[in-house]
């Protein structure tokens, strides 16, 4: 294969891989969610102990809904950041195709010189 060609062929479906195992993790963690654990926790009692009536209410009902809204920003932004990664790296295959195409040879023997 040409120079530069498998880097540029693997990159694309890598950074969709990692974007999949991302939003994997982020929705086992959605679907395994309890907010009685998280209520358990000594540092949260302490918290909803000292805030009052209307309150502590209101923090009981934010916080499971502020837990989803973490994991899906995450999910949210993996999927823009490491898509449009993937999208470049696709669209850069042709210029690593381009560049092997129309580089003299004795250009590509002293980068491959300088590279070692």
């Amino acid at each position: 294969m040409a120079r530069g060609a498998v880097g540029a062929g693997l990159s694309g479906p890598n950074q969709l891989l990692f974007v999949l195992v991302i939003i994997a993790y982020c929705v086992y963690q959605m679907a395994t969610f309890s907010p009685d654990a998280m209520y358990s926790s000594p540092e949260t009692r302490e918290m909803l102990a000292q805030a009052a009536g209307d309150l502590q209410q209101a923090i009981e009902a934010a916080l499971p809904l502020f837990y989803y809204a973490v994991y899906g920003l995450v999910m949210l932004l993996s999927a823009v950041c490491q898509g449009g990664l993937a999208l470049y790296y696709v669209t850069r295959r042709r210029y690593v195709d381009l560049f092997n195409r129309e580089t003299p040879a004795w250009i590509v023997r002293i980068m491959a010189e300088v590279e070692q």
